[in-house]
């Protein structure tokens, strides 16, 4: 186990022989929790954090883990197709939505996430699992983009081909 950057030649022997291999541990970067809430919270409406996450995504690569811990509530109803994650700008044009969200969808009852008019990725395959208690996971590196839950395996990582442009919103 490597305790700090650095190299070094690590040898084994057995059996009379031996080999060596040169090792080079690198400075690892430390995640930063930029937002929490403060204890379990009751939302009737959204909660808007204040975070721009995407404000200069053209110049600086967005590289974030959310990790939200939620239950919809038993009146739930995907038929206005709630959002459950969004930083997004409202073009009012769907084929041109920069940004990112995830919303419930009445036609088939699972939440999905998009990134910057890419989807592919499903949070929640029912309404039943959005009405119980899960952990939800979502990462952004760059234009990649993955996501998945309790009930949703992380998908793979999928590359979005829209144009990365900054999203000043929360």
């Amino acid at each position: 186990t490597g305790i700090k950057a650095g190299n070094c030649t690590v040898t084994a022997t057995a059996g009379g022989k031996s080999a060596s291999c040169a090792v080079t541990v690198e400075v690892v970067e430390t995640a930063q929790l930029i937002y929490s809430l403060p204890g379990e919270t009751v939302l009737t409406q959204g909660l808007d954090t204040g975070l721009k996450l995407l404000e200069h995504a053209s110049t600086e690569t967005p590289q974030y883990t959310i990790l939200v811990d939620a239950k919809a509530g038993d009146d739930f109803n995907a038929n206005t197709w709630p959002a459950f994650l969004h930083c997004l700008t409202e073009t009012g044009d769907t084929d041109n939505l920069p940004g990112f969200n995830s919303t419930s969808s009445p036609l088939n009852n699972k939440t999905e996430f998009a990134y910057y008019n890419y989807g592919g990725v499903t949070l929640s395959d029912s309404i039943e699992h959005l009405k119980t208690r899960t952990r939800y996971a979502v990462q952004i590196d760059g234009r990649k983009y993955r996501g998945g839950s309790t009930y949703c395996p992380l998908t793979e990582w999928k590359t979005t081909n829209g144009t990365i442009i900054d999203v000043p919103q929360t």
